[in-house]
């Protein structure tokens, strides 16, 4: 067990861990559902109360993940990966889009692709274009479709590749792009009101 003082003199230690520790109850929710889905049986909802301890960390620990990021130490990059891919994962789940959205971009600027595999990259795109079509004040889309060609790029022949071709319309102000599309979002859960 580390001592206190070494948390203390190691914030960025101690908030990695904490956030891989949410990150771990978020996945374990999310192999419940799915079990749960095959089953039959089980609740959809998200617990209330994890939700809320995981939405009181990412909250208490914005000000340490700041004060790292003025520092030059390399381990930094992975605590604000970690935290970013916890707070990510939760709005995922609990919504809204935007936050979602917020953090999933963050998370890209300290998680390099290669370090991501090829499913988790193309959800990670289409988790991201849904959430930036949808969420509320988001009107960057240059940072997926000029910042993160590569994510986007990864959907193009599948299934959902009419996302490439939707948020780069979107990106130009193309409105006809999104009523082309607007069954296959509908299909998705996007609501389109």
């Amino acid at each position: 067990l580390i001592a206190s003082e070494e948390i203390q003199a190691a914030p960025h230690a101690k908030l990695y861990a904490e956030a891989k520790f949410h990150l771990l109850q978020i996945h374990q929710h999310q192999h419940a559902l799915k079990i749960a889905t095959t089953t039959a049986a089980g609740s959809n909802d998200f617990p209330k109360t994890t939700a809320t301890e995981i939405q009181a960390f990412l909250k208490e620990n914005t000000v340490t993940l700041q004060e790292l990021a003025n520092s030059t130490e390399s381990e930094v990059a992975s605590v604000h990966s970690s935290y970013y891919e916890t707070a990510m994962e939760l709005y995922k789940i609990v919504g809204p889009a935007h936050l979602f959205y917020k953090h999933a971009i963050q998370f890209l600027h300290y998680s390099p692709l290669s370090t991501l595999t090829e499913q988790q990259i193309k959800v990670l795109a289409r988790d991201l274009s849904l959430a930036a079509l949808v969420g509320e004040g988001v009107y960057n889309l240059g940072e997926i479709v000029y910042e993160n060609e590569v994510l986007l790029n990864s959907l193009e022949g599948g299934e959902e590749g009419y996302l490439v071709e939707l948020m780069r319309g979107a990106a130009e102000g193309k409105i006809l792009s999104l009523a082309v599309y607007k069954d296959k979002l509908t299909q998705n859960g996007c609501d389109l009101r």
